[in-house]
């Protein structure tokens, strides 16, 4: 960057040992978790086997060449001709090394380069820019190395096009460079690569100083009722994930756990998990955690649960709750309902009707008005009053 030299936390010591000056730093890349449209896979020469090979020795899982190798910097996995866009998801930023002159952000060029423009941006939840967009063409970026590659199509069958030399080109960025300061970065959700149509990237990657990733992209936890309560939830991304375990609690305080379920791992691409609760109560709690290969552990918003009767379940996710939450109701016939919320006092804080309709019904629930603390959800019709749900509002 400039005149200074970062390093990428890779091999530090072999920079020692050649004299080279630099400030230590350390990425890793994204991983992917939608918007992969690939023309080609690109691996080096040599990758599994000089040229064409048998067993073919890439697979399809697009992602994993954006986010394999060391700290998944590797340069000599590519996704070719790239269309689309790929969203990268962020976790949080530490606002201290905001416009510190170091670069927070790699993106890669690894073959051969048209006019056209690849945009980068952040976003926040409602896929709405944060700060500015930027632009680049990287024909227009010095190139740093040259790599001998073979490709492979999307159906994975060896390319005509295979074999071939192809210029490397890495481009840092700031977070300043794209507009984002102390004032906004708390709206980030993600990073976004608007690709060309003749983009070949090897990753993108962030400073780990400055940004935090967690392994887990998260799309969804839930419970549903019948004779047991079936725990479902649905993961965007893994990196390095060996099991999930599933607790389960009477008051949200003491957790127990109840069941242990085997990750797939490593995927840029949506996986399903569903286990059983066989010993259910009427109004239980169930928090989900991960663990990776490396011991660490990855803890998400606990949700809950009512099984009131044979005809409706109700839950609400997350529990507890920062800014806004879903309410899912599950009936076998629709009714009228009233949702009641009260403080932990018994006052209640606002009343609303529900027209409820036979199977999921799902409802925004808008608490970002609300003060820190313990609340609860109660539901009734003309017949039947639910158990009460609680939860948490946090700031």
């Amino acid at each position: 960057m400039g005149t200074t030299v970062y390093s990428t936390g890779i091999d530090d010591a072999k920079l020692s040992a050649n004299n080279i000056t630099y400030i230590p730093l350390e990425f890793k890349s994204f991983p992917a978790s939608s918007g992969i449209v690939f023309g080609y896979i690109g691996v080096g020469f040599e990758y599994g086997g000089a040229g064409n090979v048998n067993p073919i020795p890439v697979v399809n899982n697009p992602g994993l060449y954006l986010s394999d190798g060391l700290q998944g910097l590797d340069l000599g996995t590519a996704l070719f001709n790239s269309t689309g866009t790929i969203t990268y998801t962020t976790s949080a930023f530490d606002p201290l090394f905001i416009g510190d002159g170091a670069p927070d952000i790699i993106v890669t060029q690894v073959g051969d380069p048209s006019n056209l423009t690849d945009k980068f941006k952040f976003i926040d939840l409602n896929g709405v820019t944060v700060g500015q967009e930027v632009s680049v063409v990287f024909g227009n970026i010095p190139k740093s190395g040259v790599a001998k590659w073979k490709f492979y199509d999307a159906n994975l069958q060896y390319a005509s096009i295979s074999g071939g030399s192809r210029d490397i080109r890495l481009v840092g960025y700031e977070l300043s460079d794209f507009g984002i300061n102390v004032s906004n970065y708390t709206d980030i959700v993600s990073f976004v690569h608007v690709l060309s149509g003749t983009s070949d990237q090897a990753f993108v990657a962030y400073n780990k100083k400055t940004i935090t990733v967690l392994p887990i992209e998260l799309l969804q936890f839930s419970a549903t009722c019948a004779e047991d309560v079936q725990l479902n939830w649905t993961t965007a991304t893994e990196e390095n994930v060996h099991q999930f375990k599933i607790y389960r609690s009477r008051d949200g305080v003491k957790w127990d756990l109840i069941s242990t379920v085997k990750a797939i791992g490593n995927s840029s691409t949506t996986i399903s998990y569903t286990t059983t609760d066989k010993a259910a109560i009427e109004t239980q709690y169930y928090k989900l955690r991960s663990a990776d290969n490396d011991g660490k552990t990855q803890d998400f918003s606990p949700i809950s649960v009512v099984c009131a009767n044979e005809k409706n379940t109700w839950s609400i996710h997350p529990v507890p709750v920062a800014s806004n939450s879903t309410l899912t109701i599950t009936a076998t016939e629709s009714t009228t309902a009233t949702l009641t919320l009260l403080d932990v006092n018994g006052k209640m804080i606002r009343q609303k009707e529900l027209m409820i309709k036979a199977g999921v019904n799902t409802f925004p629930v808008d608490i970002r008005n609300l003060a820190s603390g313990t609340y609860f959800f109660h539901l009734e019709n003309e017949s039947t009053t639910y158990p009460p749900i609680k939860f948490v509002k946090v700031n």
